[in-house]
């Protein structure tokens, strides 16, 4: 799996690339690239990410 970089960092290293598992993988858990660190659940990571794809979200006119 190749790491991804995403619009956040890790709250460990400061890095911004993450391995994010298939849907293919049994795991749920999005960590760093660079250290390791758990960050996040990939479900919770997905609420985020429809959210901010919401017509009106604040985030969702940015770029």
């Amino acid at each position: 799996m190749a790491p991804i970089e995403l619009e956040m960092t890790c709250s460990i290293c400061g890095h911004k690339r993450f391995y994010i598992p298939s849907a293919a993988s049994p795991s749920i858990r999005v960590t760093c690239a660079n250290c390791s660190a758990y960050q996040c659940r990939t479900q919770d990571l997905e609420k985020v990410l429809l959210s901010l794809s919401r017509p009106g979200s604040p985030l969702s006119s940015v770029a």
